[in-house]
């Protein structure tokens, strides 16, 4: 004879529970099978990995007593980013182009800094290799955050500010042209004009496209006329809306610039000029840090001219805390004085893309928010605006510890050598590891990569003067300046006297 296959019955069921004191109402979902006819599985019993989750045969109204209660914790994940490989794929679904053309979209993507790849807080992950940009994607590419947000990967396509600001505009004034239908319909109908069918004629169909009360050129022409500049260079992020109602409501607009992008708190109730802050390069490659609260942050501090975090203890001069295009940094002294300096922050810092939300939301904090909101102490901000330091002197040479635009670094010899992360922190590294560096990235690097080097005729200010072997002849280099080699000297240049 032959088993009967197992029924099941796929259910959810709500169950009400009521707390003991009767106050408190909570409501268990759980989605699984009711077994109706137990089949093959009397037998054999249920495999664990048969899937649906067998519940009991219970019946609307019946009552339960709990005799346990367990708490399992639940996380929701976002769906995982498009990379070039899945983002065709999502085109071909959609009837969307051609094979011939998908490179050519994801590039025009990439070019236009609609998408990008960005890099790290610490600035990892960047390539090495720079690509040249002129004319509008030197604009497009401020306007996404610069190189941070275009990077040099071929990681997850991440959208921009500017493809926000773009996509919102398309899709509130131009629904039609960017409907996926539309564009599959509109490949097939050149496709039918290209073979030359029946009622295919492409003058005609030029004339609809184009012209007409709905063609192109009107519907861009209404655009002109109707969509002001604000509204249509701004980036409306979720949570970037009017915080609030009433009369006396704010709103700050994060824009789209030539020059990058930028905050303005915006008020229709007064008639003084809105306040406005250049957004960082960092936060603009990086949306998770553009909150109401961040961007509220940086208004403050662009209205009281930073954050004073306090007077230097050697000469009594303020320190501020400012925000820049490229990030936060360090003023010493008070703007237009004499001795005035500024001073930048490590990458991490400075940067702006790890920042304490926490920070933003403690009363105590007061006009020190940003400080806290970037995690940079008072201390810190003594010893930071203290740079360069000359960390000791060797072989008659010093060296030196500063912080530049690509992070922290050691200079020796007019040679420059980065301070990675483990090599010590550029505030307190020590001689002993400085020296240590110094020998093996600078001197023994030199040795061993400085082949073109023939002859060295000794120092002058600090610097040695160096025959060197180029691509068009032997020549003479000190610091940035190259001379041609006389050519008595040619055949023996250590003969060449230093004066």
């Amino acid at each position: 004879s032959r088993m009967t296959s197992q029924v099941l019955n796929s259910t959810s069921m709500e169950i009400e529970g009521v707390s003991p004191d009767g106050k408190t109402t909570l409501l268990f979902r759980v989605s699984g099978s009711v077994v109706i006819n137990p089949g093959y599985t009397l037998a054999y019993g249920r495999s664990p990995n048969d899937g649906d989750q067998i519940l009991p045969s219970w019946v609307e109204g019946q009552s339960l007593s709990c005799q346990n209660l367990s708490s399992i914790s639940h996380d929701t994940k976002p769906p995982p980013r498009f990379t070039e490989a899945s983002f065709v794929k999502e085109l071909e679904a959609l009837g969307v182009g051609r094979p011939s053309t998908y490179a050519g979209t994801v590039q025009i993507l990439r070019d236009r800094a609609y998408v990008g790849t960005p890099v790290k807080a610490d600035g990892s992950g960047n390539s090495k290799q720079k690509k040249s940009r002129t004319g509008s994607a030197i604009s497009a590419q401020r306007a996404a955050g610069g190189e941070d947000f275009t990077g040099g990967g071929r990681g997850p396509l991440v959208p921009s500010l500017s493809a926000f600001v773009v996509t919102s505009l398309m899709e509130n004034h131009l629904t039609t042209y960017v409907d996926p239908s539309f564009t599959a319909g509109l490949e097939e109908k050149l496709d039918m004009i290209a073979r030359g069918e029946d009622g295919a004629d492409r003058v005609s169909y030029l004339d609809e496209f184009y012209g007409g009360h709905n063609g192109l050129a009107a519907t861009v022409q209404r655009i002109n006329d109707n969509v002001g500049s604000d509204n249509a260079r701004r980036a409306n992020l979720p949570g970037l809306f009017s915080s609030e109602t009433g009369d006396t409501a704010e709103d700050i607009a994060l824009m789209i610039g030539p020059w990058g992008p930028y905050i303005q708190r915006m008020n229709p109730n007064t008639t003084e000029k809105p306040v406005t802050a250049q957004l960082p390069a960092g936060m603009a490659s990086d949306l998770t840090t553009i909150t109401k609260q961040s961007l509220a942050t940086l208004l403050d501090s662009r209205e009281k001219d930073g954050v004073l975090l306090g007077s230097h203890p050697d000469d009594g001069r303020e320190i501020r805390l400012k925000v820049g295009r490229y990030g936060a940094y360090l003023q010493w002294g008070n703007q237009g004085e004499d001795n005035t300096t500024n001073h930048s922050l490590p990458r991490h810092i400075g940067s702006m893309r790890n920042l304490d939300f926490s920070a933003m939301n403690d009363p105590d904090n007061g006009e020190t928010s940003l400080s806290a909101m970037i995690g940079l102490t008072f201390d810190e901000a003594i010893l930071y605006v203290g740079l360069p330091r000359t960390v000791c002197t060797f072989n008659d040479l010093p060296i030196t510890a500063a912080i530049g635009p690509y992070g922290p670094y050691l200079k020796y010899n007019e040679t420059f050598m980065s301070l990675n992360k483990g090599d010590g922190d550029v505030l307190v590294i020590d001689a002993i590891e400085a020296e240590k560096l110094v020998i093996e990235r600078i001197i023994e690097k030199k040795s061993v990569k400085g082949r073109d080097v023939i002859a060295e005729l000794g120092e002058k200010e600090g610097s040695v003067v160096k025959v060197k072997n180029g691509r068009f002849g032997v020549y003479i280099n000190w610091k940035r300046v190259n001379a041609k080699l006389p050519s008595e000297y040619q055949e023996n240049p250590d003969s060449l006297p230093p004066e």
